[in-house]
C-alpha cells in the first residue's frame, strides 16, 4: 500500500465541481419561502406537510398548526433539516468537539456500474465504517463522528465525516485500508474547512434528494456521544393537543365560518393561526366541529417544530 494518498475522488470528480458551484448562501431558504408560497401547507397540488393540521384550545382560544411529515426529501421540511443541521454542526466545530473533515471512498471495481454494484457498494461502504470505527475505539476511545454519504459522478459511494480523532492522513488511510480490505484513497483537512456547519450540511442535503441512494442506506449518521438539540422540540402540554384531518388552510377556513375570528396569525414560512372562540360556544357546537373536522385524540404527538413558546 502507497505511504500517501491521492485526493479523494470525489473531490476531483467535475461533477463534484459542477455541483458545488450551483450552491450558494440562502438558498435552502429560498427553496423553503418558495415551496411555502407555490401551494404549499395543504393546499391543492402542494407537498403533503399541512395537509392534516394540529390544534390546541385554552382559554377561550384554539390554536391551529400545519402538520409537518419532516422528511429530507419534502419541498418545504428539506430546507428546515438542512438549516438545522447546519447550526448543529457549526456547534459543534465552534466547541472544537469536532475538528477534522474526512473523506473515505471505496475502490471502484466496474467501469460502468448498475444499480446492483451501487447498492452491494453502498452495504459494503457500510460494513467497512463500522469495521474502521471499532478498530479507531481500540486506540482512541473517545472517538466521535457525524458522516454523510455521497456518490460519485459514477454512481460509486463514498463517506464524508467531522471526527474528533487526531489522525495524519497516512495513519487515517492505513486504518481505512484494513476496514476496506483494500480501499486506500482518503482525504483529511484541516478544521478551516468545516468552520461553517454548511460544508457538511450540503452533502446530507443533495444525498437526501438523490434518486441514487437506495431507500435503505441513511443520508447521514453520528456517533453516540455526539449530542443534537431535536429537529423538533417538545411541547410541555402533549396531552392538549389534537389531530385534524383536514388541511391547514381548510382548517382554518371552517374555523372562521363557524363563526370563530383570528386573534393573531402568521402567514409567512411555516403558518400558524390563533383564533378566538365564538361566543356561542356549546357543547353541540363543539361536537359539530369535531365531526366535520374529523379530530382524533393524539397523545403520541409530542414534538413539532413550529409551536411558539408562548402557546406552550
Amino acid at each position: 500500500m502507497p505511504s500517501t494518498t491521492t485526493r479523494s475522488i470525489a473531490m476531483s470528480s467535475p461533477t463534484h465541481n459542477i455541483l458545488w458551484a450551483t450552491h450558494h448562501k440562502g438558498e435552502k431558504r429560498e427553496a423553503y419561502l418558495r415551496a411555502a408560497s407555490e401551494h404549499g401547507w395543504g393546499q391543492t397540488g402542494g407537498p403533503r406537510c399541512g395537509g392534516m393540521s394540529l390544534l390546541r384550545e385554552q382559554d377561550g382560544q384554539i390554536m391551529v398548526l400545519p402538520a409537518l411529515c419532516g422528511c429530507w426529501r419534502c419541498a418545504l421540511c428539506g430546507p428546515r433539516r438542512a438549516a438545522w443541521l447546519t447550526a448543529q454542526i457549526a456547534r459543534l466545530v465552534d466547541a472544537q468537539e469536532l475538528e477534522r473533515f474526512w473523506t473515505l471512498t471505496l475502490i471502484r471495481a466496474v467501469d460502468e456500474p448498475t444499480p446492483a454494484d451501487v447498492a452491494k457498494a453502498n452495504t459494503y461502504l457500510t460494513k467497512s465504517f463500522h469495521n474502521f470505527v471499532r478498530a479507531a475505539r481500540r486506540v482512541y476511545p473517545a472517538f466521535q463522528y457525524v458522516w454523510t454519504r455521497e456518490h460519485t459522478v459514477k454512481l460509486w459511494p463514498h463517506l464524508h465525516l467531522v471526527t474528533n480523532l487526531p489522525l495524519s492522513r497516512s495513519a487515517l488511510s492505513a486504518l481505512w485500508f484494513k476496514a476496506s480490505h483494500g480501499s486506500f484513497i482518503v482525504d483529511a483537512k484541516p478544521r478551516e474547512i468545516i468552520r461553517s456547519g454548511s460544508y457538511l450540511a450540503k452533502y446530507v442535503c443533495d444525498e437526501a434528494v438523490s434518486e441514487v441512494r437506495p431507500k435503505y442506506a441513511r443520508a447521514f449518521s453520528k456517533s453516540r456521544s455526539v449530542r443534537m438539540e431535536p429537529f423538533r422540540p417538545k411541547s410541555q402540554h402533549p396531552q392538549s393537543w389534537r389531530m385534524a384531518h383536514r388541511a391547514y388552510w381548510a382548517t382554518v377556513q371552517l374555523r372562521i365560518v363557524m363563526g370563530d375570528t383570528v386573534a393573531r396569525q402568521k402567514t409567512q414560512g411555516t403558518p400558524w393561526c390563533v383564533l378566538t372562540l365564538a361566543h356561542d360556544d356549546t357543547v353541540a357546537r363543539r361536537d359539530s366541529i369535531a365531526a366535520s373536522m374529523a379530530l382524533d385524540p393524539k397523545s403520541e404527538l409530542y414534538r413539532h417544530p413550529d409551536i411558539p413558546h408562548w402557546s406552550q
